[in-house]
């Protein structure tokens, strides 16, 4: 599983030249859900596949609202 990102400034002319790969945090969290499904199937992940899974599940986590942590103030 290889998460995608952008090329900014590709030219075809000018082969060999770095264009300047732009991974995204959208392509790294879609990934990570493809993976964690594949995880529930019992099927193996390396260590970067499977932080890509565990990101993605720490979104799925309920979050306490601001009105219930301590030290915050209505």
């Amino acid at each position: 599983m290889i998460p995608a990102g952008e090329r900014w400034g590709v030219n075809a002319l000018a082969a060999g030249t770095d264009s300047g790969l732009r991974p995204c945090v959208e392509d790294h969290l879609g990934a990570g859900a493809i993976v964690e499904a594949l995880l529930a199937l019992s099927c193996s992940a390396s260590p970067e596949a499977t932080l890509a899974a565990t990101a993605f599940a720490a979104l799925r986590s309920p979050k306490p609202s601001p009105a219930v942590c301590p030290g915050v103030r209505p």
